[in-house]
């Protein structure tokens, strides 16, 4: 039976992958070649289920040696439980596309991961000595209030089509960061709105220097806004 935490593994998938790093090139190989597994698939199937190709199709193993984040100095042993547990993650990432929902399910990083590995990465650990955790009940600002000026409102809008809204990135350690990288994502848009330019703002700035929340150990997104209100912080073109 597949866990709640494996389906955070296809849930990390096909989203917008404006990302810069250096396996941009990779993800996207990758991606292709698995859209293509499952044209061969649907082409084979000869009165089979597809998840039972999935589950045993020599093409399964393909992909899986093909894929970027994969570990190549591993035994035959972890690569045997890495492909099985990659085989079950392919069939979920299946039975997810095979509904009728807009999302796109497909494979990432965490593709070949056990839940207890996917839990122990999301897992900050206990604060450190030297950056205690600070309350959260005070907030330095108050929100803004907007009001309604009576002008008519568009039924549907779309900032990507405008270029205000950056690229997905990835906290590629173990870091309760989140707060820094949702107010980063929103200052960005924000100015590209205002001056039609892409900024990348830097979160590591915001979790080392930003001494109103607890670094790696959660934060205040209202907070975050109020430092940037006060203090500048790097950032550059993109």
């Amino acid at each position: 039976m597949f866990t709640n935490i494996s389906i955070l593994f296809a849930l990390f998938a096909l989203l917008p992958h404006g990302r810069a790093d250096k396996n941009g090139s990779d993800i996207e190989e990758t991606r292709a070649s698995y859209d293509q597994f499952l044209r061969k698939l649907a082409n084979r199937q000869h009165g089979m289920h597809v998840d039972e190709l999935i589950y045993c199709s020599a093409e399964l193993e393909e992909i899986f040696n093909s894929y970027r984040y994969r570990d190549l100095n591993m035994t035959d042993d972890e690569y045997e439980m890495r492909f099985r547990i990659f085989q079950k993650n392919i069939r979920l990432i299946n039975e997810l596309n095979s509904g009728n929902s807009s999302i796109v399910y497909g494979i990432t990083q965490f593709a070949d991961w056990t839940d207890e590995e996917y839990e122990n990465f999301t897992r900050a650990g206990e604060a450190s000595k030297d950056r205690k955790p600070r309350s959260l009940s005070s907030d330095p600002r108050s929100w803004t209030h907007v009001r309604w000026n009576g002008q008519s409102i568009p039924s549907q809008w779309d900032w990507r089509e405008y270029r205000a809204v950056t690229g997905i990135k990835s906290q590629s350690y173990k870091c309760n960061s989140c707060w820094a990288y949702a107010v980063t994502a929103v200052v960005e848009s924000l100015y590209a709105i205002k001056y039609g330019q892409i900024i990348d703002i830097s979160e590591h700035e915001m979790i080392d220097c930003d001494f109103s929340n607890n670094g790696c150990y959660s934060g205040s997104t209202r907070r975050a806004m109020g430092y940037i209100f006060l203090h500048a912080v790097n950032c550059k073109p993109t």
